[in-house]
């Protein structure tokens, strides 16, 4: 079908018409108001094959245009439904108009916790293209959503954060730096029962890490901030510090630095995997994390690499 038809070109549009409305009125009984233009076309193509062949829709795109043609809000005489992008909603939903908004009214229906596996599902029954997961939900753009744990997602609006939200978490994280006198806090360092101290969280979920973690990286408001070895690090991986945003700690080898100042008579050379082992005890990375890129997230003067980054010469800030 050329991208530009006109109405009168088609053959038994009338019929099709009666039919595609009964195909959406199913999808929005079995979707909570919503279609797409891949169930839609799949379903057309088993009821509407004449019509199919007649007019030559032969693509997805073909049969959603005729359909947002017949029943959209701004182009059809009835102005049924809402159609926006490849989406066809029964009504004007109060989230997005995308598939993070079908995961935000999932999560909302679920108390405002995203379960990783549920919405793998519920997105490959309406046939979406299998991609990052993370991606979909804009984690590293936006703070709708918030890493939970491995398997969920807390909605960020659930929480409730707001200046005030954050000044008291602030409290609670200034109190523990100045209880513990130091200048960063290693996530794995703090004790389970700081954290029943926090805020309450929704459905009395309890704190985690990593949820910390999210929180100080999108919401400057609370006064810290958490140092990374590398800029894109997996989301789900605890990061190595958390210090104020107003720390002259801003960088890993800044962290690194300061915490062999503390355990070795700087300067001092050693192989990097001793180097890692030692992070890996203070809790800075994890298992075998960096072990074979370390000299790349430690590249900075106060850390001199041999030519084969077998060896490291740690300098300090002497």
């Amino acid at each position: 079908m050329s991208k530009y038809s006109h109405i009168k070109s088609f053959v038994d549009l009338d019929e099709a018409a009666k039919i595609l409305g009964e195909i959406l009125q199913r999808h929005f009984e079995q979707f909570g108001g919503y279609s797409n233009k891949q169930l839609l076309f799949n379903a057309a193509s088993e009821e509407l094959s004449m019509f199919i062949n007649d007019n030559g829709c032969e693509s997805a795109e073909d049969i959603y245009a005729v359909a947002r043609f017949l029943f959209d809000k701004k182009f059809g005489k009835e102005k049924l439904y809402k159609f926006y992008n490849q989406h066809i909603f029964k009504d004007e939903p109060d989230y997005p108009m995308s598939t993070k908004g079908l995961m935000i009214h999932l999560a909302r229906n679920n108390g405002g916790i995203l379960h990783v596996g549920d919405a793998k599902n519920y997105l490959q029954k309406l046939m979406f293209a299998n991609r990052g997961f993370s991606e979909r939900l804009q984690i590293n753009s936006s703070d709708t959503f918030l890493a939970y744990d491995a398997d969920r997602y807390l909605l960020s609006e659930t929480i409730g954060i707001d200046d005030a939200w954050c000044r008291r978490l602030y409290e609670h994280l200034d109190g523990l730096f100045s209880a513990e006198n130091v200048a960063y806090i290693v996530p794995r360092d703090i004790t389970d029962a700081w954290f029943e101290t926090l805020p309450a969280l929704p459905q009395n979920l309890k704190w985690t890490r990593l949820l910390l973690q999210e929180i100080l990286k999108k919401y400057p408001a609370t006064g810290f901030k958490c140092i990374l070895p590398k800029p894109n690090c997996n989301h789900q991986k605890l990061v190595a510090a958390f210090v104020p945003i107003n720390s002259p700690l801003q960088s890993f080898p800044d962290v690194v630095t300061l915490f062999m100042q503390g355990y070795e008579q700087l300067p001092v050379r050693m192989s990097a995997g001793s180097l890692q082992k030692k992070l890996r005890v203070a809790g800075m990375v994890a298992n075998s994390e960096l072990l074979l890129t370390l000299h790349k997230v430690l590249n900075d003067y106060r850390f001199a690499w041999s030519f084969d980054k077998k060896t490291v010469y740690v300098r300090g800030n002497r």
